[in-house]
């Protein structure tokens, strides 16, 4: 939707949106706006709104003090010594695909649309959860991670394009029930392991849920991440990364 000139200017104002939209290409710039200034450059009203339903306060759409209480809680989660462990699991991901594919006749058609989803969703689920999402539950999550994916992604270009600044963005029924639903399988998820007692774990959510039983953040104030907290992160790792 961007001409040429867009990637070609230091910054510049987005023709046609009715939403004021600018594009920054400046290094420094862009280092003021989400490192050195960053609390006077909120995130998008537009991202925010149509994301709550599923996100609530999740790290891609918080902001300020919230934010950086998360930042402080969940960093644990990306520590070097959690690397290897989670490259093993994405490793085992894509050799299972891999063998599925030289199992295939030759001459066989593959949508590699379809095929880098269902592997990016399976990688992730591999990351958080430790585990295939060969079982029902685990199939679940994804039918409902995909579904809440194509509502959500119907919302953006048009609002930016047809709302004007300041109206809030409209989410339908639909897409609320969607995000309801991934977040009550995330929360199913969250739910056994706590229940299990297998709280530290070198996953992601072994992570969160020490951080949610330990974490204090800097300068003190409210300490770890309480249950819901936990599953707003676990769907931000979900959309966030399975839409990259």
């Amino acid at each position: 939707l961007l001409p040429d000139s867009a990637y070609q200017v230091l910054m510049s104002k987005a023709p046609a949106t009715k939403q004021p939209v600018w594009i920054v290409n400046h290094p420094k710039t862009v280092h003021e706006i989400l490192v050195s200034r960053d609390a006077f450059y909120r995130k998008s009203d537009l991202l925010a709104d149509g994301l709550r339903p599923l996100l609530r306060e999740g790290m891609l759409i918080s902001d300020g003090s919230t934010w950086a209480r998360q930042h402080t809680l969940v960093a644990a989660a990306f520590g070097r010594q959690r690397l290897p462990a989670t490259l093993a699991r994405l490793a085992i991901a894509i050799e299972e695909m891999v063998t599925e594919l030289k199992e295939m006749a030759p001459g066989t058609e593959v949508d590699l649309g379809a095929l880098a989803s269902r592997l990016s969703a399976d990688a992730l689920y591999r990351a958080i959860f430790a585990r295939r999402p060969s079982a029902p539950d685990g199939r679940r999550l994804l039918d409902a991670l995909a579904s809440v994916e194509q509502h959500i992604a119907r919302l953006d270009l048009v609002q930016i394009f047809t709302r004007g600044s300041g109206t809030a963005t409209e989410v339908d029924a639909a897409t609320r029930e969607m995000a309801t639903r991934l977040r009550d399988e995330i929360g199913r998820h969250v739910d056994f392991r706590i229940r299990s007692g297998a709280v530290e774990g070198n996953d992601i959510l072994g992570a969160l849920l020490t951080a949610r039983l330990e974490g204090v953040p800097e300068g003190g104030g409210r300490g770890g991440l309480d249950r819901g907290e936990v599953i707003d992160q676990i769907a931000t790792f979900f959309i966030a990364g399975h839409d990259t």
